[in-house]
């Protein structure tokens, strides 16, 4: 849409930004099974526990490389990249704050396909599509790179949050960032570490 240079801004930015998917993607992986087991079970209180543990843990790295790049990601652009490349450092934090949305809500996706609703995260990625393209093509034309990673956000805004919301009414069981959840996942690492 916008041509060469956006193009590679925007691959910097999108490369970057989305680093920290790779741990949240870990953290989903580990704790799906986890979540299966415990709505086979019914066990409604574990389920919210491992739910907030599962949250923050995927959060908190996110939200670190967000504000490490907020303080740093200038300098760090311009060690790495020529000048133009500068251009990527707002993009860049609107990724790594989508990620870091992603990291605290994005477990509903998997919590909602191992639990039998896939019908609804069908739905909600419908939606999310819609809301990327048509807010993608709009607002990159109206502020270029920034308006590519701005529908990126809102992609994720719209499904990440969207199923959030619907896991309490679907599953009975709550728990996204959490305080109880902080704290047991210090008392988890204080008995491993």
């Amino acid at each position: 849409l916008l041509g060469p240079v956006p193009t590679a801004i925007l691959e910097v930015a999108m490369r970057f930004g989305t680093l920290p998917t790779i741990f949240t993607t870990g953290v989903s992986t580990t704790f799906s099974p986890v979540f299966a087991g415990l709505h086979v079970r019914n066990e409604r209180q574990a389920f919210s526990e491992a739910l907030a543990v599962s949250s923050w843990l995927a959060f908190v790295p996110s939200a670190c490389v967000l504000l490490v790049t907020l303080f740093f990601g200038q300098s760090l652009l311009d060690l790495f990249f020529p000048p133009l490349y500068q251009g990527a450092f707002i993009p860049l934090l609107i990724i790594l704050a989508a990620c870091s949305l992603n990291a605290a809500y994005g477990l509903s996706s998997p919590i909602l396909l191992v639990t039998g609703c896939q019908r609804l995260v069908r739905t909600y990625s419908m939606f999310r599509l819609a809301a990327v393209v048509v807010s993608g093509i709009v607002l990159a034309q109206w502020i270029g790179v920034a308006g590519i990673a701005l529908s990126f956000l809102l992609g994720v805004v719209v499904f990440d949050i969207g199923l959030a919301k619907q896991v309490r009414p679907q599953l009975s069981v709550s728990g996204f960032l959490r305080p109880q959840g902080l704290q047991a996942l210090f008392r988890t690492l204080k008995t491993t570490g």
